[in-house]
C-alpha cells in the first residue's frame, strides 16, 4: 500500500468537482451527476491523474497487486452521496477490490473501519512477517486484534493471495540487499543509486515499514541507522515514494 499524496489536480478540476458536489442533494442525482462528469474532459483529466498516480504497473490502491481500471468512491456514493465528488474520496482501484468494497462499507460511530490509503498509515493497523511477506491485523494493548485490520484484510482480500505475499516478500529482499550493501560500503554513489532503485520499485509499501515504523529496530535497518546521512536519504525517498510525489 501507498498512501497518496493529494495536491496535483488542477484548480478548474477541484472547482467543478465542488460545483457539482453543492448540487447533489440525493445518490441518484449523485449518481446521475458523476457519470455525466466522468466522461467529459474533466473527468477523463481526473482518471488520468489517478493512472499516473498509480505508476507505471497501474496498480490499484488497495492491493497494490492488481491492474486498476476505474476510479472508486472509497465512501461510496449510496450512501454517502454528499463525498461523490470530494477529489481525496477517489482512488484508482482494481475491479475485485472494487467490488468487494462496494457491497462491504461497514462504519464504527460514522468511522470507516476498513482503511483509508489517502488519510490512513496502514503500518497502524496492520503488521508485517518480514520473513514470509504476511500481512496480519496487529494486536491492540488490550491483546485484541486492531479492529480495523480485520475489517480491511476481510474485504481486500487479493492483500492475503500468495501472488501478492510473494510480491511483497520480494520488495523486502530488495530493500534488505540495497540497505545491506550501504551498510557494508557507506555512503557512496553505489550505494545510494541502489537504495533509490528498491525504494522506487518498492509496489507495496513496505520500505514505509522498514523506514518509519516498527522494521527500524531489524537487521540491517537498524545498522543503516547508525549512519545519518544514508538513513535520511532512505528515509526521504520513503515518504516521496509512499505519498506517491513523482
Amino acid at each position: 500500500m501507498r498512501r497518496q499524496h493529494r495536491e496535483t489536480l488542477p484548480a478548474e478540476i477541484r472547482f467543478e468537482l465542488h460545483r457539482l458536489g453543492r448540487k447533489t442533494l440525493d445518490p441518484a442525482t449523485a449518481r446521475a451527476e458523476w457519470n455525466r462528469f466522468i466522461a467529459r474532459k474533466s473527468g477523463k483529466a481526473l482518471r488520468a491523474e489517478l493512472l499516473r498516480m498509480a505508476r507505471i504497473r497501474n496498480r490499484c490502491a488497495y492491493c497494490d497487486d492488481s491492474r486498476a481500471a476505474d476510479v472508486d468512491h472509497f465512501w461510496p456514493i449510496s450512501p454517502h452521496h454528499e463525498r461523490a465528488f470530494a477529489w481525496d474520496n477517489h482512488l484508482w482501484a482494481c475491479p475485485e477490490c472494487n467490488r468487494r468494497k462496494s457491497i462491504h462499507f461497514p462504519l464504527d460511530n460514522g468511522v470507516p473501519m476498513l482503511v483509508n490509503p489517502v488519510e490512513d498509515n496502514w503500518w497502524e493497523f496492520l503488521t508485517l512477517d518480514t520473513g514470509s511477506g504476511v500481512m496480519a491485523p496487529r494486536y491492540l494493548e488490550t491483546g485484541f486484534l486492531d479492529p480495523r485490520g480485520l475489517e480491511t484484510l476481510k474485504v481486500f482480500k487479493p492483500l492475503t493471495y500468495e501472488s501478492v505475499i510473494e510480491g511483497r516478500y520480494r520488495s523486502i529482499e530488495r530493500l534488505r540487499e540495497a540497505v545491506q550493501l550501504a551498510v557494508d560500503a557507506g555512503d557512496n554513489r553505489e550505494t545510494q543509486k541502489a537504495l533509490g532503485e528498491a525504494v522506487t520499485c518498492d509496489d507495496f509499501g513496505v520500505a514505509a515499514w522498514f523506514a518509519l515504523g516498527l522494521g527500524a529496530d531489524e537487521y540491517p535497518f537498524d545498522a543503516l541507522r547508525t549512519n545519518a546521512a544514508l538513513w535520511q536519504r532512505f528515509i526521504r525517498l520513503t515518504v516521496r515514494q509512499q505519498y506517491a510525489r513523482q
